[in-house]
């Protein structure tokens, strides 16, 4: 499946692929920016293809996934956004938005903006009834985006030795 780009007002957000690898590679080897993930930093461009690759398979198996965050003005990829379909984390599968930002573009409004864009592309394209999100319970940057962005904490979960919030955000109860 093709997701076809979307925009805000500063950022076009698409499909990621393998000629995005070095940029990618350059925000999933900080350790910084990986902090409250719980996953290693990359090391090299094979090991990020293959991350590509198995975000590229949840665009066909789901018609969703994480997408390129692409500035308007020069190109650049400053990070990824989206919705994908998470199995992993919870006993329950849920549609999952998320975020990730280059560490040189941290507090520019950036994870908010194409947070938002995410949402409506998962309410009125993908026709989702609900989104949700988790985010580690002291990972304050991020409960603020989504708690700007409308989601409400529903319960918190112990993952990957962390315990965290889970976000919801119903269609109904949406601005988007």
């Amino acid at each position: 499946m093709i997701i076809k780009p979307f925009e805000t007002k500063r950022f076009i957000i698409r499909e990621i692929v393998e000629a995005d690898a070095k940029s990618l590679l350059e925000m999933e080897s900080d350790a910084e920016v990986l902090k409250f993930i719980g996953t290693p930093p990359l090391k090299n461009t094979d090991e990020i293809l293959k991350v590509i690759r198995k975000v590229r398979g949840q665009y066909a198996e789901f018609g969703m996934g994480r997408l390129a965050i692409e500035r308007k003005e020069d190109g650049e990829l400053v990070g990824w956004t989206g919705i994908k379909y998470e199995q992993h984390i919870r006993t329950i599968p849920y549609h999952d938005l998320g975020y990730r930002i280059k560490r040189k573009y941290w507090g520019k409004g950036i994870a908010t903006e194409t947070g938002k864009a995410s949402l409506e592309f998962g309410f009125n394209v993908l026709e989702l009834s609900v989104i949700n999100a988790g985010a580690r319970i002291d990972h304050s940057a991020s409960i603020h985006v989504l708690k700007k962005l409308g989601m409400r904490i529903t319960e918190e979960f112990p993952f990957d030795g962390h315990q965290n919030y889970f976000f919801e955000l119903p269609k109904a109860l949406s601005l988007y």
